[in-house]
């Protein structure tokens, strides 16, 4: 049995309640942040 090893670079975790979106909704919104230079954003209540 071989080794299986995986890496991945994760950059922005999305969640926003209550809404379906579309994966370029979604995208468009992590572009948003990602142009503002935003790292971090915690709006739960």
């Amino acid at each position: 049995m071989g080794i299986n090893i995986n890496a991945e670079y994760v950059d922005w975790v999305f969640h926003e309640k209550d809404t379906a979106l579309t994966t370029n909704q979604v995208k468009a919104k992590v572009d948003s942040y990602r142009n503002q230079v935003v790292t971090f954003k915690d709006t739960v209540d």
